[in-house]
């Protein structure tokens, strides 16, 4: 499970220095680009996770414990990168840094939603279909 800790580092640190490099023309309101970084991201991440539990072969029920593993260190390290946005996405001005935040919480959302959603569906249609049968 360590490799999975790892996945999310290095995932983290490769959306932080793009957001870095081009999150003002990413995030530019009213432009075709935000809309498209936002939609994006769908496939990206559903393609990454689906790499990652192959890479790590993670068995379905390994699954949730997988993503939470992918996740948490982003989101803990974006606490202090955003924190300090000045330094460390000095590009992204702070008119429109909602707009990274959004992004963010969409982007985690979205790993959730891809990791531990599938779980629970598996257990509610088991679980319904022993108390039909």
């Amino acid at each position: 499970m360590p490799l999975f800790v790892l996945i999310g580092f290095i995932v983290w640190l490769a959306a932080t220095v793009v957001f870095r490099l081009w999150g003002a023309e990413l995030l530019a309101p009213h432009t075709p680009l935000l809309w498209i970084s936002f939609i994006g991201v769908v496939p990206v991440i559903a393609l990454l996770m689906k790499l990652a539990f192959a890479l790590g072969k993670a068995a379905p029920a390994e699954r949730p414990l997988a993503t939470l593993l992918m996740a948490l260190p982003g989101m803990l390290l974006d606490v202090i990168s955003t924190s300090f946005h000045r330094l460390v996405f000095p590009e992204i001005p702070e008119s429109e840094f909602y707009l990274f935040s959004a992004w963010l919480l969409w982007a985690y959302s979205l790993v959730l939603l891809v990791g531990i959603f599938p779980a629970i569906r598996a257990k509610y249609l088991l679980s319904s279909k022993q108390n039909a049968g």
